[in-house]
């Protein structure tokens, strides 16, 4: 999406920061459970792969957020040990 929409109004900072955001939102992931780039934004936090259907939560406008990857990496180093 363009932020052209906005015009002049509320300064150039802000209309990088929302364009930032709708490039996340807009682009395809990785599905974690077909593995096909088919992951999509439904709405705040839902995810649903157009291929298998399968839906999850994630972040706003990411699948997985810096602290969510975080956890992950923690648990998986706590279940080796």
């Amino acid at each position: 999406m363009s932020t052209r929409r906005f015009g002049p109004r509320y300064g150039s900072t802000i209309r990088k920061r929302v364009e930032k955001i709708e490039r996340k939102k807009k682009k395809r992931y990785l599905c974690p459970n077909c593995k096909k780039k088919a992951l999509r934004w439904v709405s705040v936090g839902l995810w649903e792969c157009r291929n298998c259907g399968f839906k999850m939560a994630g972040a706003a406008f990411e699948p997985t957020s810096d602290v969510g990857a975080k956890v992950k990496s923690l648990l998986s180093q706590l279940k080796r040990t």
